[in-house]
């Protein structure tokens, strides 16, 4: 399989959003954070798709429907 190199530019925010999810995930870099991050979204998108629908429950038991997108 062949590689695209992709350059980016971000935000401070982006920056500091990226920083607390290498560290949330143990992620030993950017790169394996933007490759989950996609592989979430990329799962997400297609079992919304398919009529599935994700619930979210707090602390307290409160459940939510998770809109994404």
């Amino acid at each position: 399989m062949s590689k695209t190199r992709l350059s980016l530019d971000i935000t401070p925010t982006i920056k500091q959003n990226m920083d607390r999810l290498q560290e949330r995930i143990g992620a030993s870099s950017y790169v394996e954070v933007f490759r989950k991050a996609l592989a979430l979204l990329d799962m997400i998108t297609s079992e919304q798709e398919n009529g599935t629908t994700f619930l979210i429950r707090d602390k307290d038991g409160k459940v939510e429907q998770l809109r994404i997108l």
